[in-house]
């Protein structure tokens, strides 16, 4: 049984409330509707065991109290409080909530309300499950119902605490004896003289385990176990440090680089918009020529020509090539969609090389970023490395000083020849005393000196100035670890402040590069709606595709007049004819692809 005490409060209803309803994360966020947590309730010295109303029934009391002294006969004096709330636990082991049943909770708890002098009192018992261990909490009202008394509240731990122990003995189980010997300390040091002694002893016995070499060595060793723990804390501190700040570098990277992706995904939409209704609109363009022999003619053209462009002629002309496609809709068709895409992914790479850019200019900036934090990491370690070795040093000149104030007993008798020269003396070795030398009469000799009592001041004194010192390494290592902390914070603040100047200059120049694109791909789209409107001059594509060393038939010589009844000239004549045939064919209209197939 362990009983926890609350300080005294003026609120009902938000006592009530937080123990009638499941614990809210943070005391500034309203309460919890939910009461998962809660088991069962009960009420004392109240006619109800509906919560709302047990929590008016317990207001109204304690405005009352006036009223109830007037009516009691009690005199209305002294200072008045408004800490009218008195609330406190009662927890059980864990091992017991297997066996511990609610009839004995609530036995506990009137047997609680009893100790204190408020089984008279209006009180809410309230079970809690949140916890492994058992435990209920109990909301006591201090004024008293009857005479409007304030219940007293001094010592109110130290009772249930005596109680505690006297129902664990009562249940046969002491699972706190540590509570029962202080609580025993309490009573065979009930009286004030008495504890003043036993004060004084202790104190006493302090100053002499203080002057006992054997203590400060125990302390020495302590202060060194200490220290080692000191030091690995202190490295495990700052690699954790170093490993956040590192991590929020990357994290803050991370963050740049996915804005730039997604603010060049939404400037890119209209782009990417504007490339796709030109493609639909080369393709109802493709489709109409389709429908006319003229326009097979130039979707065979452009065809060849991006045949050739890409490399897939083999070795054949342009002239032949669009021969062969005004005979083959799927090789134009194919050939329209192989350009298609060569635009699209022509347009992609460009705005790829942008963010890409971008990003690269990022990871560059992270990088520079992470070379300052390295740099500030280094200057920190090296002050704790320097910090620390001054304290292991300092803890060897402690040892260094026990050794020697051990020593000196041994030292004080040892040290031959080292009186000063008497003229007055002559120097007989024959006369010279070869008894043993007396340990005892020196160790008498120096204690009358007062050596004794000279290195127990000389040892307080180092002692002080040791504690002076470990005070100001203190000092200076929290000013230490400040100041990197602020210069820390200084250079990732300034880190993000460049990282935000330099994104908005490049979101500038990204703009202006994607602005150029967008231009030169309308000019481009512009210039092709152009050259496809324009009418075909075949003669005029047959003689881009002519080969240089072909004779050209307006500046051919003219030829010699055949003889008349010859054989050239029979052949001439039938040439002449067939000439005529094409040029009337020539001139005549053209007839549709559906009368052509009717024929």
């Amino acid at each position: 049984m362990v009983p926890n005490v609350s300080q005294p409060g003026g609120n009902f209803k938000g006592a009530l409330a937080y123990y009638l309803h499941d614990k809210r994360e943070s005391d500034a966020l309203p309460h919890l509707i939910t009461n998962e947590r809660v088991a069962w309730t009960e009420t004392r010295n109240m006619a109800t065991d509906d919560m709302h109303t047990a929590l008016r029934v317990m207001v109204a009391t304690a405005k009352q109290a006036d009223e109830l002294k007037a009516r009691a006969g009690v005199k209305n004096t002294g200072k008045k409080s408004t800490k009218v709330v008195q609330t406190y636990s009662l927890s059980w082991h864990p091992d017991e909530a297997a066996t511990l049943t609610r009839d004995e909770m609530v036995r506990a708890a009137d047997a609680s309300l009893k100790v204190l002098g408020a089984e008279n009192r209006q009180a809410v018992i309230v079970c809690h499950t949140d916890q492994e261990h058992p435990h209920v909490h109990v909301i006591l009202n201090r004024v008293d119902p009857e005479d409007g008394r304030m219940l007293t509240t001094n010592n109110n731990f130290y009772k249930l605490s005596d109680w505690a122990n006297q129902y664990e003995r009562e249940r046969g189980r002491v699972l706190t004896p540590r509570r029962e010997e202080k609580r025993q300390q309490r009573e065979q040091n009930a009286d004030k003289a008495k504890r003043r002694e036993y004060t004084e002893q202790k104190r006493a016995a302090a100053k002499e385990q203080a002057h006992d070499p054997k203590t400060r060595a125990a302390l020495l060793r302590e202060l060194g176990a200490s220290q080692k723990v000191q030091h690995r804390d202190q490295w495990r501190d700052l690699a954790t440090r170093e490993k956040a700040d590192r991590n929020e570098i990357y994290r803050l990277s991370g963050v740049a680089i996915a804005a730039t992706i997604e603010q060049h995904k939404a400037e890119c939409k209209p782009i990417w918009a504007e490339h796709y209704r030109g493609k639909r609109a080369a393709e109802r363009r493709f489709n109409q020529r389709e429908k006319s022999m003229s326009g097979v003619v130039v979707n065979a053209f452009v065809a060849a020509r991006h045949q050739q462009a890409s490399g897939q002629l083999e070795g054949r002309g342009l002239f032949s090539a669009t021969v062969a496609n005004v005979f083959s809709s799927r090789a134009r068709q194919q050939a329209f969609e192989q350009a298609q895409e060569m635009t699209r992914q022509q347009l992609a790479s460009r705005l790829k090389s942008i963010v890409d850019n971008e990003i690269s200019n990022l990871k560059e900036q992270r990088g520079r970023d992470l070379a300052k934090h390295r740099d500030l990491f280094k200057a920190e370690r090296s002050a704790l490395i320097d910090r620390q070795d001054g304290e292991r040093a300092k803890l060897r000149e402690a040892w260094k000083q026990l050794y020697g104030d051990r020593s000196e007993w041994s030292r004080q008798g040892s040290e031959r020849g080292t009186k000063p020269y008497r003229p007055e003396t002559r120097r007989d070795d024959q006369q010279r005393s070869t008894a043993a030398f007396d340990r005892k009469a020196a160790y008498r000799a120096y204690q009358q000196k007062g050596a004794g009592r000279m290195a127990e001041n000389g040892e307080n004194i180092v002692r002080a100035k040791d504690d002076d010192h470990r005070q100001k390494e203190d000092d200076n290592q929290q000013k230490l670890t400040a100041e990197n902390h602020s210069a820390m914070q200084e250079g990732i603040s300034r880190s993000q402040s460049a990282a935000q100047t330099a994104a908005a200059e490049r979101q500038g120049a990204w703009t202006a590069k994607v602005s150029a694109v967008d231009a030169q791909h309308r000019q481009e789209v512009n210039a092709a709606e152009k050259a496809q409107q324009q009418p075909v001059d075949r003669k005029a594509a047959y003689l881009a595709v002519r080969p240089a060393d072909a004779p050209d038939p307006q500046k051919s010589e003219p030829k010699t007049p055949r003889v008349v009844g010859s054989r050239r000239a029979a052949v001439d004549a039938e040439r002449q004819q067939r000439d005529a045939r094409k040029v009337e064919n020539d001139t005549r209209p053209t007839p549709s692809r559906d009368e052509r197939f009717d024929r």
